[in-house]
Order: structure tokens, then sequence, then C-alpha cells
């Protein structure tokens, strides 16, 4: 497994002894079939991106991190069925600008306390999350925005043949159940949560349509 340069020891212990993502994992392991087209926003250097990979039939993992998307691009470039893009996501087509934390899975569009050291500020491209739905028609979505998920899910997002939400949250930034209401008036329901066994304040909740 390929990790960023600058990743510090006690994630690189995170990752040999597979506590890395290990709820979201988990999810991933119960709720994701066999010839779903998931699009994953926010896939790192690909822990999840590769267990996505050996479950559904594509995955579309977007990563704006420029460390972190060049460790998914090592990792994931055996597995046919994952396309990588340097991307972030957002509510409009114009590019935003990353705050690169000093530890690389903190990197956000938010600068806040919670998210220790920022390095710099990293302009890059982005795209709405409305124009992914309706463009990669994905049968699930696998999210892990860093606090951007209140923004994101927004009423009349042409959901399509999407069917399972994988969502990390993160009510440091915003109180979820503004989006929790949104999910629900949609079609969606609330159908398994997963706690952080590190002690952080995240949790990974899985919806369902139908």
């Amino acid at each position: 497994m390929y990790l960023p340069d600058n990743f510090p020891a006690f994630g690189r212990e995170l990752v040999a002894s597979g506590r890395y993502e290990a709820e979201e994992l988990a999810l991933i392991r119960r709720h994701i079939l066999p010839g779903d087209a998931i699009l994953e926003i926010g896939a790192g250097f690909g822990v999840t991106t590769l267990s996505l990979a050996s479950r559904a039939s594509s995955v579309l993992a977007l990563e704006p991190d420029p460390r972190m998307f060049a460790a998914l691009i090592k990792n994931t470039a055996t597995r046919k069925n994952v396309t990588t893009a340097m991307l972030a996501v957002s509510t409009s087509p114009d590019d935003v600008i990353l705050h690169l934390n000093a530890e690389p899975w903190n990197s956000s569009m938010h600068a806040t306390p919670e998210h220790g050291e920022i390095v710099t500020f990293f302009p890059t491209r982005a795209i709405p999350l409305a124009r992914l739905l309706e463009g990669e028609g994905p049968t699930a979505l696998v999210m892990d925005c860093e606090g951007m998920e209140a923004q994101l899910i927004v009423p009349g997002l042409p959901w399509g043949d999407c069917r399972t939400l994988i969502i990390e949250e993160h009510p440091f930034y915003a109180d979820p159940a503004a989006w929790h209401r949104t999910l629900e008036t949609e079609g969606f329901r609330e159908v398994d949560r997963a706690g952080n066994a590190l002690g952080g304040t995240a949790s990974v909740s899985v919806w369902r349509k139908g």
C-alpha cells in the first residue's frame, strides 16, 4: 500500500494494523453489491477504493488532495474497474480552494482549528454533485469529504439509479439533521451506522432508497 510521503507515523500504524477506515470498510462489505457502479467522493489514497473495486463492477474515485491522489493512482494502477480523477465536488462548477493540512487525511475546503495546521492553500478543479449523478449514473455513492456533506446533499439532486449511500459524517462542521431530513424527503432511509472506533466525532451512516 502506497502512502503519501508525509503520512504521519501513527497513521501508517493504523493502515498496517487494518484499523484505518475500519468502520467504513465493514459497511462497504455489508452493503455494496456485485454490479454496483460506485461514485466515490474523497477517495484518499485508496483504502476504501480497493475494497469497493473488489465488490463493485466499476468505481469512479475522486480525490482533490494532490498528495493523496498520487498514492491513489499507484494503489489502483492494476484495478481495471477503477477510474480516478483529481477533482473536488462542490455545489457549483467554479474551482475551489482546498486547505491542505499537515495531516493529509484532514485536508478540506474548510479551515477550522479542529483540522490542525494548514500548510498551504491549493486551487483545484471542482465539479457539481448534480452533474456527476446525471453524467455517471452511479448505483451507489460513497462520500468522505470532511464536512462538505452538509453543503452537497441538498433538495432536488438527480439521484436516478443511485440507491445506496455510505456517508462519513462530520458533525463539528454542521448539524447533520438538515441533510438527514433532505434524504428522507427524497425517499432514503438510514439502514446502518458505525461510530468511530478511534474516539473521534465522525461516524458513518448508510442510506437506502426504496
